[in-house]
């Protein structure tokens, strides 16, 4: 089942940048159930968050995919 996980990044916030590699690395972990995912841009096509569609079992997969899930 697709469960999308809509992340926003705080207002100028530069952690994107700093956490990007680390992020990266998560997702390579999550191959076997990612659908889909990119970032999300803001009126000024500045990215403001992250958009990821995974393929699980149930709901409670979600949160466990999740940092601090």
């Amino acid at each position: 089942m697709p469960f999308i996980i809509y992340a926003k990044d705080k207002p100028n916030s530069s952690l994107r940048s700093q956490h990007r590699a680390a992020h990266l690395a998560v997702v390579a972990t999550c191959r076997e159930v990612f659908l889909y995912g990119g970032p999300m841009l803001d009126e000024a096509g500045r990215v403001a968050g992250s958009l990821m569609v995974l393929d699980l079992a149930d709901r409670a997969g979600s949160h466990a995919r999740q940092p601090g899930g």
